[in-house]
């Protein structure tokens, strides 16, 4: 398998097959290709399961894929939609490849789902906005400290919230 870049990429869906696991379990196999960034082109495999705790989040990782029916023998849509998928190394614990790290693709995300504003500026605003906000920043010391850890660590030990808070702060 080839290096892949940590972190979330841009991918669509090429391939998909169903089949279960060494445990008897039903699982979905959906391949991705990146179609942006330093790894376009490349190809990944995604495992999708379905336990009680997991049905509910692998059928909607299909649904962002593109999948318009509920039924598996006709994928309709599959592959359709752009998605965001997240790749990670995972160590190998078991087996002939035994400590040793494999790219996987943790999370199939809808795109540009991290950040979300009930109003988000369009471009004209911004560039106005922008032009406005560097005679202020200009004013204002840059910082150092301590380097934050790579988005990939604290994706292990902050849980994330999508959700847009309800709040009364001006900004």
């Amino acid at each position: 398998m080839s290096n892949f870049t940590e972190g979330n990429h841009l991918a669509v869906a090429k391939q998909w097959n169903w089949g279960l696991t060494k445990e008897g379990k039903q699982q979905v196999c959906v391949e991705f290709e990146i179609i942006e960034g330093p790894d376009l082109g490349k190809r990944i495999s995604w495992f999708g399961y379905f336990t009680e705790k997991t049905m509910r989040r692998t059928l909607e990782a299909l649904r962002y894929c593109g999948w318009r029916n509920d039924d598996i023998m006709d994928m309709e849509g599959m592959g359709d939609l752009q998605v965001s998928i997240v790749v990670e190394y995972e160590e190998r614990t078991e087996g002939k490849n035994a400590g040793k790290s494999f790219p996987k693709v943790q999370w199939v995300n809808q795109p540009n789902t991290g950040v979300r504003l009930e109003r988000p500026m369009d471009m004209a605003t911004k560039r106005q906005f922008a032009a406005q906000l560097k005679l202020h920043a200009r004013q204002v010391p840059i910082v150092t400290g301590p380097m934050a850890p790579s988005s990939s660590d604290r994706a292990k030990t902050e849980p994330v919230n999508h959700e847009t808070p309800e709040t009364d702060a001006p900004f």
